[in-house]
């Protein structure tokens, strides 16, 4: 049996820890799919996990049994969550040494949450009211146990002020509490106001800052009111604009967190524990970009880039040109930029599927011309070309997807088959069909797996051939929207709206 190491002895190696937290799913397949998860995920040297307890207690058999996986199957040091929630002091004593002769020998001491359904925090019978009462009693139990406690930067949500939180706080550490790991931030601002107040009271172990990438709106505004932080202007602004398009909220999720790690690495916090409620992406991106100091800069583009006929498109052209040209004056730092261009992203504000889906309550469906086509890419094939870049890019390539496409008379057949259409005309500004590779681009186009990569003109060609397993494109190629070899169907489209956009979808 393996036993971990005291996450203690970490912090006295005078270096930022890396630490991730984990949440028990709710089923058989969800811990299957942690698993898979967990072993992506080990491609980063993490210092230690943690695995969470749920709201009342609810998932306490998960708990054991995800950090047990964690720690056995893949090698981690685990710090299991144990809150005072739903326990008397003898089930609390039991679940603590079941963990100790497991093998555990850090805990994320809690009070826990209220059952869901209640407002209010009431001790079972015989059980414990705060956390310090916890950490004594696990101490009391085993010394050599490593106890984490929780700290609000910006006061529990419960607690008068913040004066009285610290003072909680206080009474945890001098329990016998190692260090604090705080509730998720995003101004850093809070962070260390808060620690400088937690030293003047007298609080003089690692406090370790929490920081959860956005991954959704609502989700983090959801968050945010039950924990009590609060969202900088300046970050809800950003997510508002991007709103209806997840996979670039994901990436100012991304790059506001990576912001806030290197900010908090700089001014000497002990390390970051990372909220990425199992995620894969949104961690292997921050640990990418931590890892590299950004060695990688990848740019958003689209399929209005590639010969563009309106504005939009010409400033597209205009930033996949100014990025590729990046490469050569960067000097002697290690540093790639590079392109990733793709289609419609079904479900986003600029997919024609939302349009439809509320217009069908109408009856009628407007069509713009029964011929046009468009390129079609969810967004988790999005976001995985995204991370495709940012780990393989050499410097230079805009590199193209191999999607289906669409007729944009089969997306409405798909939706409302019953619906009258109507044909309206193409915009100003429109096209029959787009193209992601002109005639042109083929000259400099490589082909390999799931990717086209456009290269830059002058380029070592056998450098990137070599390194993709690539062949060149034959003479004359286009990728055009109007001439793909792969079509949705009407069935096909149903499947993925089903799926990608609308999980309670159905044909009326």
């Amino acid at each position: 049996m393996q036993t971990n190491p005291p996450i203690a002895h970490l912090f006295s190696q005078q270096r930022p820890l890396r630490s991730i937290e984990f949440f028990p799913p709710k089923d058989d397949a969800g811990v299957e799919a942690l698993r898979d998860t967990a072993a992506a995920l080990r491609k980063i040297s993490w210092d230690y996990v943690s695995v969470t307890y749920g709201a009342g207690g609810s998932t306490r058999e998960r708990t054991a049994q995800v950090a047990h996986i964690l720690k056995n199957e893949h090698g981690l040091t685990v710090m299991p969550h144990l809150t005072c929630v739903g326990h008397s002091r003898a089930e609390l004593v039991d679940i603590a040494e079941k963990l100790y002769d497991d093998g555990f020998r850090n805990i994320m001491t809690l009070r826990g949450d209220p059952p869901k359904g209640s407002t209010t925090f009431v001790p079972a019978a015989d059980g414990l009211r705060y956390a310090n009462e916890l950490v004594t009693l696990l101490k009391q139990r085993h010394a050599d146990f490593c106890l984490g406690v929780a700290g609000y930067p910006e006061k529990h949500p419960e607690a008068p002020d913040l004066a009285t939180d610290i003072a909680n706080l206080k009474r945890k550490v001098d329990a016998g509490a190692d260090f604090v790991t705080t509730q998720l931030f995003f101004d850093n601002d809070a962070y260390y106001r808060f620690v400088e107040r937690c030293r003047a009271a007298g609080i003089t172990v690692p406090i370790v800052p929490g920081i959860m990438p956005v991954l959704s709106l609502k989700q983090i505004q959801r968050i945010t009111s039950m924990c009590g932080a609060t969202l900088p202007a300046t970050l809800t602004r950003r997510l508002e604009v991007a709103a209806e398009n997840p996979a670039v909220v994901e990436l100012i999720g991304v790059e506001w967190a990576l912001t806030q790690i290197r900010d908090l690495y700089r001014q000497g916090a002990p390390g970051c524990h990372l909220y990425i409620l199992n995620r894969t992406n949104s961690a292997l991106a921050l640990a990418a970009g931590l890892a590299s100091n950004v060695k990688v800069v990848v740019a958003l583009s689209t399929d209005k880039a590639a010969a563009p006929i309106n504005l939009y498109g010409a400033t597209k052209l205009c930033s996949d040109k100014l990025f590729i040209a990046a490469n050569n004056i960067k000097g002697d730092r290690d540093l790639r930029f590079s392109v990733v261009r793709y289609g419609n992203v079904m479900g986003s504000r600029g997919s024609v599927i939302p349009f439809f889906m509320n217009k069908k309550k109408d009856g009628v469906i407007p069509i713009t011309h029964k011929d046009m086509t468009r390129f079609n890419i969810t967004l988790q094939e999005g976001v995985a070309m995204v991370m495709y870049a940012i780990e393989n890019a050499l410097g230079g390539e805009i590199f193209v997807p191999k999607i289906p496409s669409y007729r944009i008379e089969t997306v409405a057949k798909a939706i409302a088959p019953n619906a009258k259409f109507e044909y309206v005309g193409i915009r100003a500004g429109e096209k029959l069909h787009e193209e992601m590779i002109t005639e042109s681009d083929a000259l400099n186009t490589i082909e390999f797996d799931k990717y086209y990569a456009i290269l830059p003109s002058g380029c070592n060609f056998n450098k990137y051939l070599n390194y993709y397993h690539a062949h060149m494109v034959p003479e004359g190629f286009r990728y055009s929207s109007g001439k793909n070899a792969e079509w949705e169907t009407v069935e096909t489209m149903r499947e993925k709206i089903k799926k990608y956009v609308d999980p309670n979808f159905v044909v009326e």
